[in-house]
């Protein structure tokens, strides 16, 4: 009788050692929420550290004399970026929000949409050198045309860009790819897969 209670205390304390592990081998609902919430946790801690980097080497829109209190990565083929354009800008122009951009772009381009936002990227890059950023952001996040190819000199005349072949030949220079490499080195580092995603600035407590 002894032994029996004592087998069916063994039994049960093996139970009980097995659940824990079970319930914590990766892939469970537990690990992956665990998981979840230590890399939320690591990525608000790389948002409030590294704001000044994070923001700083954004496109900003806005008043420029406001410091910006977000930051939005955007693809452009993204079509929920260009439906919550038309809100997010609205916001924007009322001064109730300075918000700085950054660009996610796909890896390999070997589609035409892909290759193409990624020059949409560039493009956009390139256009803060020459003070149209906001005007050409606008334009590639309302009209979905650019998508299935055409002339960037066309585009950038109808964002008003002041000097087209300067621009035209920025796209494809190594200083637009860095900056658009950082982005991503940023995007990686925050573990920002999707577009839009918004980054608020968060103040150290």
């Amino acid at each position: 009788m002894l032994s029996r209670r004592l087998s069916s205390t063994a039994l049960g304390w093996s139970i009980l050692a097995v659940v824990p592990f079970v319930a914590l081998r990766s892939g469970s609902a537990v690990r992956v929420a665990i998981d979840k919430e230590l890399e939320d946790r690591r990525t608000t801690e790389a948002i409030r550290h590294n704001w000044s980097g994070i923001a700083g080497g954004s496109r900003p829109l806005g008043h420029d004399s406001l410091a910006i209190t977000a930051v939005e990565f955007v693809d452009y083929s993204c079509a929920f970026c260009r439906a919550f354009e038309d809100s997010l800008d609205s916001v924007v122009r009322a001064d109730e929000l300075a918000l700085g951009i950054r660009f996610i772009v796909a890896r390999r381009v070997d589609t035409l949409e892909a290759r193409v936002a990624r020059e949409a990227a560039l493009a956009a890059v390139c256009a803060e050198r020459q003070n149209s950023f906001r005007t050409l952001h606008s334009l590639l996040l309302s009209d979905s045309s650019w998508l299935r190819g055409g002339s960037w000199r066309v585009i950038g005349r109808s964002a008003g860009i002041p000097d087209i072949e300067d621009w035209v030949s920025c796209l494809h220079s190594e200083e637009a790819g860095a900056i658009l490499k950082e982005d991503s080195v940023w995007a990686a580092r925050l573990s920002v897969s999707g577009t839009p995603t918004f980054l608020p600035l968060l103040r150290r407590v």
